[in-house]
């Protein structure tokens, strides 16, 4: 038309453009890729002569960030999202369950919100948790031995209840004292300091075992 060039189909069935060789090529007058089509073969796609997406015999690659509005993996059993590599990568698969899989050797698995790791399962199997955990259970296993640690800067807690209520029992460790105090509503009943000194009314107990209710201070042992 003078400033445009056109290939029309005009009839009612298909336009067909057929290739004897090895494929059909598109390429700029500049001899830039645009589009590669080979018989029996790939469909490759380039954006300014740098190739990024690549049809292959069990699915595409794609070369840079591919971004969609909405992602659906499936599979005859189960839809996989291999991250990295072959050999050491992590993998994302479903259905039935969502299974997080960190495949080369020392590999953790980190998960972020805000840019900043809130969990991480390390190689060995033991998971560290950055914020505080709700659940409504928790159990610990291992055939060897069983161990869950709490790690606080300078206050360590473990609240029996909502911490807001005033009959909450809690376990607590004071880092600056070494004291480990328990606690029923909200007032220590027993303290158990550095020295291995316990203190039943006290919280500081200055014998192996001290006993402080007034005139109802009662021991008994039997």
């Amino acid at each position: 038309d003078g400033s445009n060039s056109y290939i029309d189909e005009t009839a009612t069935g298909h336009l067909f453009i057929r290739s004897n060789g090895d494929g059909i090529y598109l390429r700029s007058s500049t001899n830039e890729e645009i589009a590669h089509f080979n018989v029996n073969g790939s469909v490759k796609a380039y954006y300014d002569n740098s190739l990024k997406l690549e049809t292959t015999s069990t699915g595409i690659d794609v070369t840079g960030t591919a971004t969609v509005d909405g992602l659906v993996v499936g599979g005859s059993a189960t839809g996989t999202i291999t991250l990295g590599e072959a050999g050491y990568n992590g993998t994302i698969q479903a259905p039935h369950s969502i299974a997080l899989d960190a495949q080369g050797a020392g590999e953790n698995v980190v998960i972020k919100t805000q840019s900043t790791e809130r969990l991480k399962i390390n190689a060995d199997g033991s998971s560290v948790f950055s914020g505080a955990v709700t659940s409504t259970g928790l159990t610990v296993n291992n055939n060897t031995y069983a161990q869950l640690q709490l790690t606080g800067t300078n206050e360590t807690w473990i609240n029996f209840g909502d911490a807001s209520d005033s009959d909450v029992g809690q376990i607590h460790y004071a880092h600056s004292t070494n004291k480990m105090n328990f606690k029923t509503n909200a007032t220590s009943a027993l303290t158990l300091d550095s020295s291995g000194n316990v203190g039943i009314g006290t919280t500081s107990p200055s014998v192996k075992l001290e006993i402080n209710g007034g005139t109802d201070a009662i021991a008994k042992i039997t």
